[in-house]
C-alpha cells in the first residue's frame, strides 16, 4: 500500500521545509494507521493494514488481542470440548504462549489508549 502527498518537501519548485514538518505531517495524515509500541524497544511504531469490511477499519495489536481473547473466552464458556481438542494437538503451544504473553501487552495498550498518551514501559 502506498500513501502519497501533493505537498513537496524538497525540490526545485518547493521551498525548503524542515524534516520535523515531514514527520509531523506523516503522523497527522496516517494517525489512524499508526500503532505505537508501548515497550522500550528500538522500534517506535507500526503502520497497520486496512481491513475491508462494510467500512474500512485498521487492524492493530490491541484489537487483535481483544478479538482472539474474546474467541477463546467463548470457547471456554460455550464449547470447552473444542478448546480441549485444540489444546491436545501439537500446535497447542501457540495458544499457550499467546495466553501467557498478551495480558501485559493488552494492559499497556489499553492504558495508552484510554488517556491518549504514549508511554513506553520497561519489561522486567
Amino acid at each position: 500500500m502506498f500513501w502519497e502527498t501533493k505537498k513537496e518537501y524538497l525540490g526545485i519548485h518547493a521551498p525548503f521545509i524542515p524534516v520535523e514538518d515531514i514527520v509531523a505531517d506523516t503522523v497527522r495524515y496516517l494517525r489512524d494507521y499508526i500503532s505505537y509500541i508501548p515497550f522500550e524497544i528500538p522500534i517506535l511504531l507500526f503502520l497497520n493494514i486496512k481491513l475491508k469490511t462494510p467500512r474500512e477499519i485498521c487492524m492493530n495489536e490491541i484489537l487483535a488481542i481483544y478479538v482472539v481473547m474474546s474467541f477463546l473466552g467463548s470457547l471456554v464458556r460455550y464449547r470447552p470440548e473444542v478448546l480441549e481438542h485444540m489444546l491436545e494437538k501439537r500446535d497447542a503451544w501457540i495458544i499457550e504462549n499467546f495466553i501467557r504473553s498478551v495480558p501485559t501487552n493488552f494492559l499497556a495498550h489499553a492504558r495508552n489508549f484510554l488517556d491518549g498518551q504514549y508511554l513506553a514501559y520497561r519489561l522486567r
